[in-house]
């Protein structure tokens, strides 16, 4: 099992951030330090599934999680954060299951190869009018 060194990945990550990123970030980082020891575990149990992202996948999460978190400040609206999360988690979902995972990508490879039906032969074939 790989090894990882979360504080170097995490200091990677904030180098690569633009300061009002970062201070979104840090914002973050105060609540998980404030959250006692049961309410730890239970939060770092909830968020295993990010470690079956690729590293740039990983960043994308961040990127559009901290995106939501900026909005989320500015509006009040927290519900786009939880709406990013369950996003993401979904996308672990999916790519954990490894025969869903090999019918997307067969799909994919036969839009690429042109063998698609029109929406109105989709219909037929599906008896919907």
């Amino acid at each position: 099992m790989k090894v990882v060194d979360y504080k170097a990945e995490a200091k990677k990550l904030l180098d690569a951030l633009p300061d009002g990123k970062i201070r979104i970030a840090f914002s973050l980082l105060e609540y998980l330090r404030s959250l006692d020891a049961r309410e730890e575990r239970k939060a770092d149990a909830s968020y295993n599934w990010i470690q079956s992202f690729t590293d740039h996948e990983k960043e994308e999460l961040l990127e559009e999680l901290l995106e939501s978190i900026e909005s989320a400040s500015s509006s009040g609206d927290w519900s786009q954060v939880q709406k990013v999360v369950e996003s993401w988690e979904e996308t672990a979902e999916v790519l954990s299951d490894e025969q869903l995972t090999a019918e997307i990508e067969e799909a994919e490879e036969e839009i690429k190869r042109g063998e698609t039906i029109g929406w109105e032969e989709a219909k037929k074939k599906l008896n919907l009018r």
